[in-house]
């Protein structure tokens, strides 16, 4: 069992597919999480913020 829990909103995981300047602590936690060392948490509507982000994302890169 994981010795901390962390509640994870949709900017700490978009840092796993975007970088930016919070890559390297959610790369981090995400390595964390998979080593079962903290257990993650994340609200029922992640999942669609994700894919907002990402695909506002990638219309700004076509847009560039």
């Amino acid at each position: 069992m994981a010795d901390k829990s962390y509640v994870v909103d949709t900017s700490a995981i978009g840092a796993w597919f975007i970088q930016d300047e919070f890559s390297p602590g959610a790369e981090r936690l995400r390595d964390a999480i998979s080593a079962g060392q903290v257990q993650m948490y994340c609200p029922d509507f992640l999942l669609l913020e994700l894919a907002n982000l990402l695909i506002f994302k990638r219309i700004d890169r076509l847009n560039v």
